[in-house]
């Protein structure tokens, strides 16, 4: 179910009635909530519905297990659990999103040789279920949430809740991994930042006003706007990057389409993190914020400061500093960089593409990195060419997302300087520039405005783009970072 369709806007509906008005027990309102959560995820395929019970019931059995030995003194026993736990959880992942990925590329010519002595139907049946498994939606998110929740727990960060007046551990850890505003994708959540927000018998139950509407629209008007008017326009101009469709048009052309897609991907994740952020606040939870104008980024560890700041989070904390961070000299910190970034790459889709990407950035932060300096040492000229390189190198980075075959993406490349000399006709161009601008803007108001907004700007911003999205809204379309 997407946010943006009406089908949604029903269920957001039945779920506010029923959270404030009929629930009267904390109890009943986490069941609104996760029963709501689960009509969201099933809507289109309610088999997904098995692998999340799965998950969850992983996560919940395994960390309460992992709390139990700990408080026991069984630290040894509690480590194989937790080993245990997490292995099973990756190995969901790795099934159900790299299979495909691992078939094609290890398994492939085996099976070519392999036919060629038995025959082309021997072992189709099991290559046909394989390669035809659908990628379960969100997995990555909601696989992130349960390897939190285990590493937290056997950390101490967190102590998953005990039964307390019928609200049960199950039932509380079932709402942190199926909360749908942050469900499909993101911002990812850590258990000791959600879990104090569910309340209890002792805190009461949540109430219609303890709401504040104020930034709830300006969460979700802002959301939508970034999404519908911003994205989905700019969707319908990317699409002329497709193979097939790009090669006649002039190298500028497809440069500032490149620059397009670079702000799509911005306005499209943007807009559902806000989105996202505020859903979460109508039911009284606040998540966590995920992006901070990345595009004014100096450097590409600030980039990654800015952008999707809740996966760049949980990969610093569960992977990056247990392989020993910074802590041993440039050359193993550079090792630990390219390793998590090669993964970061990987988590973000199924193809090599998305691996070189993880790769490319992993090689500028590990080559940056003797070479950045505090806050405040650069001049203002310097950091606006620091901005204005990072800006670059990072959306030629997303050419690898828009085409994770690297031999497409290289062909696009080829293209922009084979066909620069072609003539350039203002009409295809202007779509895109128009929708950079709202990019522009919402980067360049720190500068523009360095108070703030004052009310009644802000009162005309929101009703402009409130106005927009009524007689500007492009062609829906899923969210980009809903296949991850």
């Amino acid at each position: 179910m997407l946010f943006t369709s009406l089908s949604f806007f029903w269920l957001l509906t039945a779920t506010l009635f029923l959270y404030y008005v009929v629930a009267r027990t904390a109890a009943l309102q986490i069941g609104v909530l996760v029963a709501a959560s689960l009509v969201f995820y099933a809507w289109e395929n309610p088999l997904l519905l098995i692998l999340l019970a799965f998950c969850t019931g992983v996560a919940a059995g395994v960390s309460r297990a992992v709390a139990v030995d700990a408080a026991g003194g069984g630290r040894h026993r509690a480590g194989w659990l937790v080993f245990g736990g997490v292995a099973v959880l990756l190995a969901m992942l790795a099934y159900f999103k790299y299979s495909k990925l691992f078939y094609w590329t290890f398994h492939a010519e085996a099976a070519r040789v392999y036919h060629a002595f038995h025959g082309e139907g021997a072992g189709w049946a099991w290559r046909q279920f394989l390669l035809g498994m659908p990628l379960p939606i969100g997995i990555s998110f909601y696989i992130f949430h349960g390897i939190s929740l285990i590493v937290d727990t056997w950390r101490g960060d967190w102590k998953p809740p005990a039964r307390e007046g019928g609200l049960s551990a199950f039932g509380r850890t079932t709402l942190y991994m199926v909360f749908f505003p942050q469900l499909i994708a993101g911002p990812i959540t850590k258990a000791r930042d959600f879990f104090p927000q569910i309340q209890t018998p002792a805190s009461g139950v949540k109430r219609w006003k303890e709401i504040d509407f104020i930034a709830v629209a300006r969460l979700l008007i802002a959301g939508y706007f970034f999404k519908r008017v911003v994205a989905d326009n700019l969707a319908t101009e990317t699409m002329w990057m497709g193979a097939g469709s790009y090669e006649g048009l002039p190298g500028f052309h497809l440069l500032l389409l490149l620059f397009g897609f670079s702000a799509q991907i911005f306005a499209d994740f943007y807009g559902y993190s806000l989105i996202a952020l505020g859903l979460g606040r109508l039911f009284g939870f606040r998540l966590p914020v995920n992006f901070d104008r990345p595009y004014l980024a100096a450097s590409f560890s600030e980039f990654w400061r800015r952008w999707h700041m809740s996966l760049s989070a949980w990969l610093r904390d569960y992977l990056f500093i247990p392989l020993g961070g910074s802590r041993h000299g440039l050359a193993r910190t550079a090792v630990n960089l390219m390793i998590v970034m090669f993964l970061g790459g990987l988590w973000h889709g199924a193809a090599w593409g998305f691996a070189f990407w993880g790769l490319f950035h992993g090689a500028a932060l590990a080559l940056e990195r003797p070479f950045l300096r505090k806050e405040g040492e650069s001049s203002g000229v310097e950091r606006a060419v620091r901005i204005a390189i990072v800006f670059s190198l990072v959306t030629f980075g997303w050419l690898f997302f828009k085409f994770p075959n690297l031999g497409q993406a290289f062909a696009y490349l080829h293209a922009i300087g084979a066909n620069w000399p072609k003539k350039i006709l203002l009409q295809q161009c202007a779509p895109v520039l128009l929708c950079l601008i709202p990019v522009f803007l919402h980067h360049a108001s720190p500068f523009l405005f360095p108070k703030g907004f004052s009310a009644r700007l802000e009162a005309w911003t929101l009703a402009a783009m409130l106005f927009l999205l009524l007689v500007n809204s492009g062609v829906p379309g899923a969210f980009i970072y809903f296949q991850f």
